[in-house]
């Protein structure tokens, strides 16, 4: 799995740069922040993008700085550096970088009054898909759901009840789902928007039923996350994903889609009766939303309240609908109600994570903390 990289490292300062193969003894000398040792010029050549490198080293005095640098400019540290503390094991610093990059290992002193000995004991570096995955899903700090990236890659969502997280947004796909079969129809082919898409969960199951899916959150993060996602799994779909940072005042497009999905949005909203416009001129003839709703009867909007509904944050301003006044706004706007359900209106498999219509059976706690949100599908008038 791991491969020796066929380099040799010469001292600082040699005219002639004699060259020698690891292992090798490096010292830095203290107050000289400038590398020590540099080795000879690298390149991987692997059918993916991304490979990893390892050096291996025992640091017997130290810290000792470890990095990899451009060959063009040996100043220029490619990938963040590493520093290694003084200990009798070996120790391993590890870098992702981009295949077919020229590249040195750059070996200096970790601290500046101080010198460091080390015995570099090998450099080598691999492309398995799982090694490489694993190290690109560490560059991001928070994930917004469990998420399987394939090659035995599996990522925990950053909530503190994972479980309880990562089953409800199961659940949540199979309501979708079965809204989108039972009645939407097929959307092999069709173009989708996913409106505050966040990293891209819905996407994929649209993707993964043919659509052709653009979605947008204002969250950069997310949507470089979802983009990351869509990279590893995009082969095993039939359809596609595209994304971009935006909110839904100022997304912006002159096209139409075939289904218009909003979900986990629609009661954070200052302005929801704005919103809906801009939702309903952006569908072509479906629309697919899911929205937490304040528990009154008549159709109203009431001010957010974290104190009375946990979907709340603390910080926001907003306007929170009834269950009637979603559907009286959407109708209003030329949306007709093709299928209405709460949450409380599913039956949950618990084995297969499945829903099906039937007599309340959702744990009433769950309820409880979400409002019995409303699902809608909606199609416009001719």
């Amino acid at each position: 799995m791991w491969r020796n990289l066929n380099v040799a490292f010469a001292d600082h300062g040699s005219e002639q740069g004699s060259e020698h193969p690891c292992p090798i003894f490096v010292r830095t000398p203290p107050r000289r922040w400038n590398y020590a040792s540099l080795s000879s010029e690298a390149e991987i050549s692997a059918a993916g993008r991304f490979a990893l490198v390892k050096v291996s080293a025992t640091v017997q005095e130290g810290p000792l700085g470890i990095g990899l640098v451009s060959s063009r400019d040996i100043s220029c540290y490619i990938v963040p550096e590493r520093i290694l503390a003084r200990s009798p094991a070996t120790q391993e610093a590890t870098f992702l970088v981009a295949t077919k990059t020229r590249f040195r290992v750059c070996i200096r002193t970790g601290e500046a009054d101080r010198s460091a000995l080390a015995r570099i004991t090998n450099v080598t570096w691999t492309d398995a898909p799982n090694l490489v995955k694993d190290a690109r899903s560490a560059k991001f700090p928070h994930w917004y759901y469990t998420t399987d990236l394939g090659d035995g890659v599996l990522v925990r969502a950053s909530v503190e009840d994972e479980p309880g997280w990562t089953r409800a947004n199961a659940v949540a796909r199979s309501i979708f789902s079965y809204l989108i079969k039972e009645h939407v129809g097929p959307i092999s082919g069709s173009k989708v928007l996913d409106v505050a898409c966040s990293a891209g969960h819905f996407s994929f199951l649209f993707a993964q039923m043919g659509a052709i899916v653009d979605g947008f959150d204002h969250d950069t993060a997310a949507i470089e996350q979802a983009g990351f996602i869509a990279d590893q799994l995009q082969e095993s779909w039939i359809g596609s994903t595209r994304f971009m940072v935006a909110d839904l005042e100022n997304f912006s497009t002159a096209e139409q889609y075939d289904l218009v999905f909003c979900s986990g949005l629609f009661y954070h909203l200052r302005d929801p009766i704005g919103g809906a416009q801009r939702l309903a001129r952006l569908t072509r003839r479906w629309a697919l939303l899911q929205s937490c709703v304040c528990n009154r009867e008549e159709p109203v909007f009431e001010l957010s309240d974290p104190a009375r509904w946990p979907f709340c944050a603390d910080w926001e301003l907003c306007l929170v609908p009834s269950a009637s006044m979603v559907q009286a706004l959407f109708e209003k706007l030329g949306l007709h109600i093709r299928a209405s359900f709460r949450l409380s209106d599913f039956v949950v498999d618990d084995e297969t994570i499945s829903v099906k219509p039937g007599p309340a059976q959702n744990k009433p706690e769950r309820i409880a903390r979400l409002g019995d949100p409303v699902y809608l599908v909606m199609e416009k008038a001719d």
